[in-house]
């Protein structure tokens, strides 16, 4: 972690902020995301300049993705008083955290400007954030947020919430004075926009109940049904015009179990979204969805697909991730115009021979299953840009794996490979290759043929060396090698132009390093030390003249509780030693 231009860079490793926090009182923008922290550093309340602070879960874009390690989310559970201090902030994101509670004394922020608290528990603000005068986007969606605070915030023009409890705060949105975007938690389409002022014209307009005809009595079932489950105005719509042409339906997280008879009626649907339900298999009433293309019915409880799953010819994207399927019916093969395929995170411990029929597929997500191996029909799929198979108990791969010569991006990591077949150098389209987690010893030459390859992840496998032939990967941008026994580089790896992303084991230091220092080009290096005292003595003997010089410098240890933490005084001699890195002190993760 390091002071850069009034920023402190931070690439998702918790490192802890320095104890001397003078060396920050300039600091203006501040992200400690995906930290695995409970509270929010008392530290922090110092840095009385900040004008934006990120606390979030996730990291969102802020973890480069060629870095494997990372402490996991934040958990915040409460906003401490103190933060009121940091009078300057304009943005204040704490979303996807704990908290239950906004205390009284975030009305002391006057200068904010944009506040996200969205996917929280908070049930109680206490009017505090109704005295925000400034504020101008507020993000809540995602809470049991009640009350009447909206009111009073003047200058709010874009708000964020969810749909199911609309028809509480209706009221007191109607008399925001700026109010022009209003989205809502579960839609599928663009926000909705109204002039300031016009926001009781516009929910009066929507709301008017008109008399149902006799063909039309049918959508008073589904009125009814949405009431009882809970579900927003704008998901399921309460004109008759607007529910007989609904196109998009979001029911994500409504705890469903079951879908009104009278649900077939929407035969206009073309995407929809049941993710996040009880359902232990897909609704028949989906089967008379004619113009559905679209299906998510991700992290539910199906145990298996129906018979007629086949009958939805017009199918372009089927996502049933995180379920517990063990099989896929042959049946899935009449969908012939699926392009997109998730089936993450099941049980499926076999692919029948018929998927080849799949002949527009693009994607295919298999991975978190329970396959053992890969069919030679595998090798149809001649539109296959994405395959997933990582994470499953595959040993081999067939021949035929030379048919996918449109595949771009290809996943085996975390399987039981120990070699690749000859083959897999026909894939010369490919740009992301993941082999790491594996047992594999040997890669065969025509792997040189990948000359569009830009990431080559082997980390955590048996390797002993590099060939020579990796010099001929020209787009190569990203390597890693961490967890393998590899104690010197190919000389062929300073013609790699376009190397930037480096991750190594320690082994053998003293030559990696010496080779290390002739890559002028590197932006990001990882690097595994087993000897910190060994590392700091390598960098002492450099000469000016052949020195490491990488940007961003990542040094990991062994997880804590097998070597003592990094010192004050070891990241001060390293810092020294290579003071124009940015260097992020980490450690591995068991």
């Amino acid at each position: 972690m390091e002071e850069e231009s009034g920023e402190l860079v931070d690439y998702g490793f918790w490192v802890g902020l320095p104890r001397d926090v003078d060396v920050l009182l300039n600091l203006e923008e501040l992200n400690l995301s995906w930290h695995n922290c409970i509270e929010i550093p008392e530290q922090i309340r110092h840095l009385t300049k900040l004008k934006k602070l990120k606390f979030i879960k996730s990291p969102c874009g802020l973890m480069p993705t060629f870095y494997d390690n990372s402490e996991g989310p934040n958990k915040i559970t409460q906003i401490p008083d103190w933060l009121a201090e940091l009078v300057n902030l304009e943005v204040l994101d704490l979303s996807g955290n704990a908290i239950e509670v906004v205390p009284k004394s975030i009305a002391q922020l006057q200068n904010l400007r944009r506040l996200f608290l969205h996917d929280n528990e908070i049930f109680f603000v206490d009017g505090a954030l109704g005295q925000l005068n400034n504020l101008e986007v507020l993000w809540i969606q995602g809470n049991r947020l009640y009350g009447y605070w909206l009111t009073q915030l003047d200058e709010l023009d874009v708000l964020w919430m969810q749909d199911n409890i609309l028809n509480i705060l209706r009221d007191s949105i109607m008399q925001l004075k700026s109010l022009t975007e209003l989205y809502l938690d579960g839609q599928l389409s663009e926000p909705l926009k109204a002039s300031p002022g016009d926001w009781r014209k516009f929910f009066s307009e929507i709301t008017t109940q008109i008399p149902l005809k006799d063909d039309e009595l049918w959508m008073q079932d589904i009125w009814d049904w949405s009431n009882d489950n809970k579900i927003g105005f704008f998901q399921i719509p309460g004109t008759p015009e607007s529910l007989l042409h609904l196109s998009e339906m979001n029911l994500n997280r409504k705890n469903l179990r079951s879908l009104p008879d009278s649900f077939s009626k929407l035969n206009n649907i073309k995407k929809l979204s049941i993710s996040q339900d009880q359902f232990d298999t897909i609704p028949n009433q989906i089967r008379e969805l004619g113009k559905l293309t679209s299906l998510f019915l991700n992290e539910c409880q199906l145990t298996c697909l129906p018979e007629w799953i086949g009958e939805l010819i017009k199918i372009e994207e089927l996502s049933l991730y995180s379920n517990q399927l063990t099989s896929i019916p042959d049946d899935l093969n009449k969908l012939k115009n699926l392009i997109s395929l998730n089936l993450d995170d099941n049980e499926i411990n076999r692919l029948p021979a018929s998927i080849k029929y799949l002949a527009k597929l693009d994607s295919l997500f298999l991975g978190s299953n329970k396959l053992t191996s890969v069919p030679d029909a595998i090798g149809e799929f001649k539109k296959l840009t994405y395959l997933d198979l990582s994470h499953n108990n595959i040993s081999s791969l067939p021949n035929t794996i030379k048919g996918l010569t449109n595949l771009e991006y290809l996943s085996l990591g975390y399987n039981n490979l120990t070699i690749l077949p000859r083959e897999s150098g026909n894939l010369e389209k490919l740009k992301i290759l993941n082999l790491g987690n594996n047992q594999i010893n040997f890669l065969p030459d025509s792997l040189k043929n990948l000359s569009n390859l830009s990431s080559l992840q082997l980390q955590n496998n048996r390797l002993v060396s590099l060939p020579e032939w990796l010099g001929e990967l020209k787009e190569l941008t990203y390597l890693n090698v961490t967890e393998n026994q590899i104690t010197r580089l190919p000389d062929s790896i300073k013609g790699l132009p376009k190397l930037m992303n480096l991750s190594l084991g320690g082994y053998n230091l003293p030559i990696l390093l010496d080779q290390l220092c002739e890559l002028d080009d590197l932006d990001s290096l990882a690097l595994n030390i087993n000897d910190r005292y060994e590392l700091i003595c390598l960098l002492d003997k450099c000469t000016n003249l052949h020195r490491l010089t990488v940007k961003h410098l990542t040094l990991r240890l062994p997880p804590i509780g097998y070597v003592m933490p990094w010192s004050d005084d070891h990241k001060r001699l390293i810092k020294e030693l290579l003071p124009s890195s940015i260097i992020c002190f980490s450690y591995n993760v068991l």
